[in-house]
């Protein structure tokens, strides 16, 4: 192994938590700052151009394309988890829904750890982070406008939108005005976006207010294959470059922001982990830590359909052979004006809501403006799909690894709806949201409903239907779980437990999961790490 290049601080991982958390470190000019990234850099316009995750969600270029092990309580199906395998991470490939997130998420947060957690300091740096300038006046108080990530909200106005939301009302779900991001998550309303001028604003937004700082080296395409120990402390990361090892030394830190997957799958590979399973994968273990891989959760979701009549949809880019020619139309109009279709993601509009003896949102939806899987041998001229999604779910998976080699994509087994309960709301989630659909004021574009199933009165049918159509929304986080006990992975300081020099600083450390999106989240761990770093 050769030794290569000495920083203070190296961060595995350019996604969400790891560019800011650089940019943030990298502030300090004396402090030499190395972000590693094992995917590409984000130079591309299918990157920048809203309407590009509709390639990026299948396309291996910038996506690591994970799927699950079978899951017994989803017909035996391996679930699609796509993440982002590039500079900004997922923020640079998922469809831009900047949620805050919920008061109660972040005193769960706090009551696990330390205050630091609370809801009180991540606004605070939620606010640093966000730009809302491009918001409605009136909903600028209280939100910050200097920050990198900038935002907007309602994009289109779409005739769909704006009848589900007045469906949303009339079924009892008050509309909500701010985003979700105001004082309460309830209601239906526009979605706040990390979309501005026509283009995403992800976590490379942070690496840009850096541009020029000669004490951050970024490292695209540069795969790490453990964290190198002596003596039970984290003294750099080895990397491989052609056929050879590289040592890449850090005289402070290592901090791992390799996400919910990559994240536990560096620490086991290094040594760190249930001691059983290294064995098993041939690794030494330099320190038994049973939790590291577990308490994996995410957003179960069930997408239904209709299709539609007397309104345009983006039904038209997916349609063979015509999408080709209205997507290079789109392409065109969004090259040489940034504006048009291709200037959004298709997204604008959802709900939360829950039981109304709460102040807690249980379920999310997403209006998705376009039917992008018509049944085979059908032809639907247009339609959308409503996606509806149970944010607190019981079930926990975990992370494995598949072998000693990096180059494996780990085992990921979620367990999904293996807590009953799950599916019982999961069902009650989409029953409540098919009668507003198809009793409110979206019935003058309604021409036919595609998933019969979900509309049906008879439960057992209804549980089938979410066994056999149930996705992930793709929020997987907890596998490095922080907290004050024993067994946790990291303590408040995200310090890993057993060694020294080392830090986890993604979405892997949540606690508990998020009642809604958690990519703003995630940018604000890194930020945290950062501050907690610099404060000693």
């Amino acid at each position: 192994m050769i030794e290569g290049e000495h920083y203070d601080y190296i961060i595995v991982g350019a996604g969400s938590s790891g560019c800011a958390l650089a940019e943030r470190l990298s502030r300090n000019s004396s402090a030499r700052v190395a972000l590693i990234e094992a995917g590409r850099t984000n130079k591309s316009f299918l990157i920048d151009m809203p309407a590009g995750v509709r390639l990026l969600y299948d396309g291996a270029a910038y996506n690591w394309k994970f799927r699950t092990t079978p899951q017994p309580e989803l017909a035996s199906r391996q679930i699609y988890i796509p993440r982002g395998k590039v500079v900004g991470g997922s923020s640079s490939i998922n469809s831009m829904i900047a949620i805050r997130g919920a008061h109660t998420d972040f005193e769960e947060w706090a009551a696990a750890s330390s205050s630091v957690w609370g809801p009180e300091n991540m606004y605070r740096v939620l606010r640093e982070i966000e730009n809302a300038s491009g918001l409605p006046q009136n909903h600028r108080n209280g939100r910050g406008l200097d920050g990198p990530i900038k935002l907007s909200r309602r994009l289109i106005g779409h005739a769909l939108s704006e009848a589900y939301i007045d469906a949303c009302e009339q079924a009892g779900i008050a509309r909500n005005d701010e985003g979700f991001n105001g004082e309460s998550q309830l209601g239906a309303g526009f979605f706040d976006v990390n979309i501005s001028n026509g283009k995403r604003h992800g976590a490379s937004a942070f690496l840009l207010q850096a541009a020029g700082r000669e004490n951050l080296t970024i490292l695209p395409s540069l795969p790490v294959r453990r964290v190198h120990f002596e003596r039970g402390t984290a003294r750099g990361v080895v990397v491989q470059r052609g056929s050879e090892e590289l040592l890449l030394c850090a005289d402070c830190e290592v901090i791992l922001s390799a996400g919910a997957i990559g994240s536990p799958q560096l620490l086991m590979l290094s040594g760190i982990g249930p001691a059983d399973h290294l064995r098993q994968a041939g690794i030494d273990t330099k320190f038994d830590a049973p939790e590291i891989g577990q308490n994996l959760r995410d957003h179960l979701d069930c997408s239904m359909r209709w299709s539609t009549r007397g309104v345009d949809t983006f039904t038209k880019y997916f349609r063979p052979y015509e999408g080709l020619f209205h997507s290079a139309l789109s392409g065109a109009r969004y090259l040489l004006t940034g504006t048009g279709n291709a200037a959004t993601q298709g997204i604008e509009a959802g709900a939360f809501w829950g039981d109304k003896t709460s102040n807690d949102a249980e379920f999310q939806s997403h209006l998705v403006l376009a039917l992008k899987w018509p049944p085979s041998g059908t032809h639907h001229k247009d339609g959308f799909a409503l996606r509806v999604c149970q944010l607190k779910p019981h079930s926990v998976g975990e992370i494995r690894l598949a072998s000693a080699d990096p180059r494996d994509a780990p085992i990921i087994d979620p367990r999904f709806l293996t807590s009953p309960r799950d599916l019982e709301a999961l069902a009650d989630g989409v029953a409540r949201m098919a009668e507003v659909v198809q009793g409110g004021a979206m019935q003058a574009y309604l021409d036919r409903a595609i998933d019969t199933d979900a509309l049906s009165s008879n439960r057992e049918v209804l549980r089938n239907w979410v066994r056999n159509t149930a996705e992930t929304i793709y929020h997987p986080v907890g596998t490095c779980r922080m907290g004050n006990d024993d067994g946790s992975v990291v303590d408040s300081a995200l310090r890993v437990r057993g060694v020294e020099n080392l830090r986890v600083a993604d979405a892997s450390i949540m606690p508990e999961i998020m009642r809604g999106n958690t990519n703003l989240s995630c940018m604000a761990i890194g930020v945290i790490a950062a501050e907690t770093i610099i404060s000693g």
